[in-house]
């Protein structure tokens, strides 16, 4: 890649895909707030083979992705101190979470 170091860790065998690449779909991963590991990797081989000729398998893609959770940190990090000079107003997207469940009394049990 252009004379770019792609790889932050040294493989006894050139990997398929590279450090750079991996750390790339996990942050996009995180950007498009994709939890599931199964629903991005389903989305790309299904939607986007062509662009990923080299797409390496779910399991050996997260163990990586483990790994290398200091550099993804890193990236997000620079990226996220370059979006805090832009706005004054921030929007943050996140999932609802179920603090209480509401159950139904059974019908016919004399509970009170």
């Amino acid at each position: 890649m252009n004379g770019y170091k792609t790889n932050f860790q040294v493989y006894p065998v050139r990997p398929k895909m590279n450090d750079l690449e991996i750390v790339s779909l996990a942050c996009c991963m995180e950007a498009l707030s994709i939890d599931s590991e199964n629903l991005l990797w389903s989305k790309l081989k299904k939607d986007y083979a062509s662009y990923f000729p080299n797409l390496i398998d779910r399991s050996r893609f997260n163990r990586r992705r483990k790994r290398l959770a200091p550099f993804i940190i890193e990236v997000q990090e620079h990226i996220s101190s370059k979006l805090a000079n832009q706005s004054q107003a921030m929007i943050v997207d996140s999932i609802p979470v179920p603090v209480v469940k509401n159950g139904k009394r059974k019908k016919g049990s004399n509970h009170f």
